[in-house]
């Protein structure tokens, strides 16, 4: 499993640590959490491009 960082991309630009096994899992994840407003969004601001900017290994626990 890996930590991806996420950049959601809008008006603005949103970033986010998140666990999953894939970068499409993760990009699925982030528009979720941008979708709930976890990532608080801005008005009306709707989603222009999600990138995956980073990853790092996430040790088993």
């Amino acid at each position: 499993m890996k930590r991806y960082l996420v950049n959601v991309w809008t008006r603005r630009s949103y970033s986010k640590w998140i666990t999953a096994e894939s970068e499409e899992q993760a990009r699925k994840i982030a528009t979720e959490a941008y979708d709930s407003e976890e990532l608080v969004p801005d008005g009306n601001e709707e989603i222009d491009a999600i990138y995956v900017v980073d990853d790092e290994e996430v040790e088993d626990e």
